[in-house]
């Protein structure tokens, strides 16, 4: 299967292109074996299309279309084969969802049916009960009835008849025997859901008529429906800490209250909702990490290569950035610095060549420490001390053209406008700084706590969004020490931060 991101085609059915369009763009986060694009043709996505229309799989057919009119938009069979490609698939799709509406429909039926039955069967049953004055077994078929149609007028009407009888049968004593009280008590709860004082009642009834089997059987399902109303009751309790958890961010708790839930309730249509919409923020949540973890190893070894690139060490330099390359091939940045490694192997290999004969001069090893040094503070974003150094190198060899190269990047960078990008502001503030901090004749180790809480307050800085703030604590850190790979990295990955943002203003 071929497969680009983008196309752009003329004179296509509207509805057939952007289907096509759509189609494309959810494929294209569909993880597949990609041949390079330089070697397909138009003709292989055609003949590759034709295969997949032929087979009836005309999603991969519109798609490989698509590629070939891409490459090749005068591709008539293609345009055509796209429209009916795209024709075919609005008819499965049509035809799926009106066969899905049918079912529905059918299933729909069916339980209406099945509901109107029970309903049928629960009230003759209650009616049959009733005329025989088996009150409780009536009041468990009325109850059936309204449990799925709570409207029934004559259910709940035969419901009040059985309890006002019972309830006339308690006040005016007619019954033979305590037992008897109980029992009649007994349905009086029952038939309201009144399932622990119907227990109680009934309890005591077994006491006198220890072999009554209908008490016997109501008694154990009046404790049944106990314990599902005190299920459902703790799970509405955990239901209603699981959705706090959710509000608060805390999802491992909501979906450990929620499983609970559903444990007490399989039946819970809210419980399982939430549950369901939590798992789908875990996963939401696992794709961001994974993709955060992406991107923090792409900085992290692109940054890495920038590092080794200002020691000089261009070959491992490029090795961090072809790893870069091979996550994200886009990544303009390390295309940018490996072309400059490479160009830089190339002419030290060359000047290695010229000069394999003779040692390097004490001073062109000064020339070169002051250069490199140069690019080190350059990339720091410190312009003016890395025009410093290259001035150095110019007073050596005048005809430095690298030298002269940079001097003129970094002045054009003090130049540039905007948050961050012009130090001149406060650079001269950091330079007093650190002359005090000289006068005082600080330690080395004071040095070093000093270098560490700069570096720090930096941090906390960008953190807070302060950028200017940051930018200045670093530029403390590499004056202290020139050689401070995090915050160089520091700085050099602010600056990036910075022209994006002015970027998008």
């Amino acid at each position: 299967m071929f497969r680009r991101s983008r196309f752009h085609i003329q004179g296509l059915n509207y509805k057939i292109l952007l289907l096509a369009f759509f189609l494309l763009l959810a494929l294209s986060y569909v993880s597949r074996e990609v041949l390079p694009a330089e070697e397909v043709s138009s003709g292989e996505y055609f003949e590759q299309g034709l295969a997949d229309y032929d087979a009836g799989d005309y999603k991969s057919a519109m798609e490989n279309f698509s590629e070939a009119l891409f490459l090749d938009p005068n591709n008539e069979q293609a345009k055509d084969y796209l429209e009916k490609a795209g024709r075919k698939f609005l008819q499965e799709v049509e035809a799926r969802r009106e066969s899905e509406r049918i079912e529905i429909l059918k299933r729909a039926k069916t339980i209406i049916a099945e509901r109107k039955k029970k309903v049928k069967e629960s009230y003759e049953k209650g009616i049959r009960h009733y005329k025989r004055g088996e009150f409780l077994r009536a009041g468990e078929g009325f109850n059936a009835v309204l449990e799925i149609e709570p409207e029934h007028k004559e259910a709940k009407k035969y419901l009040e008849l059985i309890e006002q009888r019972l309830q006339d049968i308690v006040n005016k004593g007619e019954f033979e025997s305590v037992g008897e009280l109980y029992y009649a008590q007994g349905i009086i709860f029952y038939i309201k859901g009144e399932w622990a004082k119907a227990i109680s009642q009934w309890e005591n009834a077994l006491k006198i008529y220890r072999s009554n089997k209908e008490i016997s059987e109501f008694l154990k399902i009046a404790r049944e429906r106990r314990q599902e109303e005190e299920a459902f009751e703790k799970a509405e309790v955990l239901y209603r800490d699981g959705l706090a958890h959710y509000n608060e961010g805390k999802i491992n708790e909501a979906i450990k209250q929620l499983e609970e839930v559903i444990k007490f309730n399989p039946q819970h249509r809210k419980a399982r909702e939430l549950l369901a919409k939590v798992r789908e923020k875990v996963d939401e949540i696992k794709k961001e990490e994974k993709a955060r973890k992406i991107r923090e190893t792409v900085d992290k070894r692109y940054f890495r290569g920038i590092d080794y690139y200002a020691e000089g060490e261009f070959k491992k330099a490029i090795k961090e950035w072809r790893e870069v390359l091979r996550i994200d091939p886009t990544h303009a940045g390390a295309k940018e610095y490996l072309k400059k490694a490479r160009d830089k192997i190339a002419r030290a290999s060359s000047r290695r060549t010229e000069r394999k004969t003779t040692a390097r001069s004490a001073k062109e090893e000064k020339i070169e420490v002051y250069y490199r040094q140069g690019i080190n503070y350059y990339l720091a974003g410190a312009f003016k001390e890395a025009i410093r150094q290259w001035e150095e190198v110019l007073k050596m060899e005048p005809s430095h053209n690298g030298a002269k190269g940079y001097i003129a990047k970094a002045k054009e960078r003090l130049k540039i406008s905007g948050e961050g990008m012009v130090y001149s502001g406060y650079e001269e503030e950091v330079e007093e700084y650190v002359k005090e901090l000289e006068k005082t004749g600080t330690t080395d180790e004071e040095k070093e706590e000093l270098i560490a809480m700069h570096y720090q307050d930096g941090l906390v800085a960008y953190a807070h969004g302060d950028l200017s703030q940051a930018m200045k604590e670093w530029q403390i850190v590499l004056k202290l020490d020139p050689d401070h790979k995090k915050a160089r990295r520091a700085i050099i990955k602010l600056q990036a931060e910075m022209e994006r943002r002015r970027g998008k203003e």
